[in-house]
């Protein structure tokens, strides 16, 4: 058993190399093909010395105030048993840290959960209060692109008119985020969810279909206690889409410092663009892809090249490095408060005689 457990364990470490090894050649591909096409490294820093520090400053405003939208979100899953700034230190673990872990999300999931339990969540109400938070990031995202699609469209940008049908998928994909919504609200979805997982056994008994059903409302009445009202659910969709649309204000705000001027839909497409290539496990954060991505797609509606990749960069540094590093400062903390409380343990009552 323990020589099957190193196998796998090396099995999975070699994943991860190949995995990563696939990732960097791609992403330092295409940076160098985005480099070549702006006129080069010179021509790039020569933007970068131009970059305006008033803009600078409010894209660093925008990104702490998307954290501070994150930990609000969090905190009224929470249902306030949480602080502010305690749920901020679980997000930037989460949303900050977590991004350049290998194996992301996971392990930022995993201590932001344990900083949450630290706080005093029970470790039930951290999971559902992680998952939701998750569901209604990825939601939000979803929704603010579909939407950007769309009214590139309406405003007839050329290079989306041609596009073919991604006006119909953007349509489709609000009307099926619309649909879900609607069936995650009845207690019936949560009972066929749990009865297909457990037709799904293969090692293990199947449980009676009472104990499935009763296991199913369970857990749909806590995951609807955690969110709350229909209000309280449109309340969580707008301040998750608040904290998106904070952060694609940094990237705005970061591109109009180094000249580049184009219409927030435009931008908000190049936005919805990177972080879906930074969410594909291929490179923590998506680094060097992402730095490739949003200035293409920026370049196909007439930004110049190399000024796009300049303001690129600022946007990353600010949105994506200083997270990372918050959150390394919070693990930092954490990890030497526990060698404190390890070092000097807290002496029990007295025992009586």
């Amino acid at each position: 058993m323990r020589g099957e457990a190193v196998s796998g364990q090396r099995r999975g470490r070699w994943s991860r190399a190949i995995t990563f090894a696939l990732g960097a050649v791609v992403a330092v591909g295409a940076l160098l093909a985005v480099l070549s096409s702006s006129g080069g490294v010179d021509d790039v820093l020569t933007a970068l010395e131009h970059v305006s520090p008033g803009c600078v400053l409010t894209a660093v405003a925008a990104t702490v105030g998307g954290y501070t939208l994150l930990a609000l979100h969090m905190r009224r899953l929470a249902a306030g048993r949480i602080s502010t700034w305690q749920a901020a230190r679980a997000d930037l673990l989460l949303f900050g840290l977590g991004n350049v872990l290998p194996g992301s999300p996971a392990p930022g999931a995993l201590l932001a959960a344990a900083e949450l339990r630290r706080d005093g969540l029970s470790a039930r109400r951290t999971r559902f209060v992680l998952a939701f938070t998750m569901w209604f990031n990825v939601r939000a995202l979803l929704g603010i692109g579909a939407i950007a699609v769309l009214v590139a469209f309406a405003r007839q940008h050329p290079g989306v008119r041609e596009e073919g049908l991604w006006w119909l998928a953007a349509v489709g994909l609000i009307i099926a985020l619309a649909a879900s919504a609607a069936l995650a609200a009845r207690p019936a979805t949560a009972e066929h969810t749990a009865q297909l997982f457990a037709r799904l056994r293969v090692t293990r008994r199947r449980p009676p279909p009472d104990v499935t059903r009763a296991g199913a409302d369970a857990w749909h009445a806590e995951a609807k206690a955690t969110v709350g009202s229909r209000r309280n659910r449109f309340v969580l969709v707008m301040v998750a889409a608040g904290s998106w649309l904070a952060d694609a204000t940094c990237l705005w705000l970061a591109l109009a410092s180094a000249g580049v001027r184009l219409d927030a839909d435009v931008v908000l497409l190049a936005y919805v663009a990177g972080i879906a290539i930074a969410s594909l496990p291929l490179l923590p954060g998506g680094i060097g892809a992402v730095e490739a991505a949003i200035p293409a797609v920026l370049h196909h509606f007439g930004a110049p090249l190399d000024a796009a990749l300049a303001g690129t960069l600022v946007y990353r540094g600010i949105s994506f490095l200083l997270p990372v590093g918050a959150g390394s400062l919070i693990l930092a903390r954490t990890s030497l408060q526990r060698r404190g409380a390890h070092r000097h343990p807290t002496s029990g009552p007295p025992q009586s005689g």
